[in-house]
């Protein structure tokens, strides 16, 4: 299971009113005892701390280094030609990538079991 406890999470493309990823860190930020939450778009950043306090402010390209050298845990949707990209560029830092179905990390995850449909017997 993964430790989020005092993490600094970037979300590096992810739009907060469309995503469910932000959804799920927000709706469980407490319970998960994040530090930071951070997702940015094409022009924008937003962020949520550990004290409640949310902002939403402008950003320029090159500040997503500096949104990264803060992060701890980068978590992306991706589509599978995005991958080696995406690791090269988050480095040494740990991440969560959900290319389809799938998950790639580099952190210990399990990945979701698939539900069995159950069959029903005919008498």
């Amino acid at each position: 299971m993964i430790d989020f406890k005092d993490k600094v999470v970037y979300l590096p493309k992810e739009v907060p009113t469309e995503s469910k990823i932000w959804e799920y860190f927000m709706a469980n930020f407490q319970s998960l005892g994040l530090k930071k939450l951070i997702t940015a778009g094409a022009d924008y950043v937003h962020t949520r701390d550990a004290e409640g306090k949310s902002s939403s402010v402008g950003i320029v390209a090159n500040e997503r280094n500096d949104l990264l050298k803060e992060a701890d845990i980068v978590v992306a949707r991706l589509n599978k030609d995005e991958v080696e990209e995406m690791k090269s560029w988050v480095g040494n830092k740990d991440y969560i990538f959900k290319v389809g179905k799938n998950y790639i990390s580099n952190l210990d995850i399990q990945q979701p079991k698939k539900q069995k449909k159950n069959k029903k017997s005919r008498s």
